[in-house]
């Protein structure tokens, strides 16, 4: 495995992340298991949402929106993140494989962390390994979400531990996106709020972000 960022590849990057998640942070790969949430519906829309929660809210939040019988889920901005991480769960919800969904926990990492003003060279390598994964995700996310700038509901590792860090190999990058990515796990759930939980499909209007 080539270990110097002008030398790696995407699948270096995979293989590593899979190598250092086999054991006991195995928890990051796991697919994504939505705790559904009935909803009042808003208006004539069905109300379909996936959000990140915290693990200790999940159950006031349920229990907050089943007694708003005329406000919509909209209106609890104290519950609801912004469009940056709900697209961010849209994502991890749609992805179809180990691989993408380590791409997508890299990407948003590595992205979140492009206006931190981390000192050079580990500003310009936090962006080459965010281009290697966007070249995996491209051939399977329609190019628009690219624009947009996405985000984890919470940045456990940031600016100010990876500051004092000296980048001299893409799987120290890696490693930092592991831990962040397990404390997110740990800490919250993705959570589909939904006002007709009866319904398989996602509504028409619900935005599928791949390409196929």
């Amino acid at each position: 495995m080539h270990e110097s960022f002008e030398k790696m590849k995407w699948e270096d990057i995979y293989s590593y992340w899979r190598i250092s998640t086999e054991d006991h942070l195995n928890i990051v790969n796991n697919t994504p298991d939505p705790i559904t949430i009935p909803v009042q519906r808003n208006g004539e829309n069905r109300t379909y949402a996936y959000l990140w929660i915290k693990n200790s809210q999940i159950k006031q939040a349920q229990n907050m929106l089943e007694q708003s019988v005329k406000s919509p889920i909209y209106q609890h901005r104290n519950v609801l993140p912004d469009e940056r991480v709900i697209r961010a769960a849209d994502l991890m919800v749609q992805a179809k494989s180990d691989e993408e969904r380590v791409a997508i926990w890299l990407w948003i990492f590595c992205t979140s962390l492009e206006k931190a003003q981390l000192p050079f060279p580990n500003s310009k390598y936090i962006e080459l390994v965010g281009a290697k994964v966007r070249l995996l995700l491209q051939e399977h996310f329609d190019e628009w979400i690219f624009r947009y700038h996405h985000r984890f509901p919470h940045l456990f590792i940031g600016s100010d531990i990876l500051s004092k860090v000296k980048f001299e190999r893409y799987s120290v990058i890696v490693d930092f996106a592991i831990m962040n990515a397990y404390m997110i796990r740990k800490e919250y759930s993705i959570v589909l709020f939904d006002s007709e939980p009866e319904k398989k499909e996602p509504p028409f209007s619900y935005r599928n972000l791949r390409k196929e």
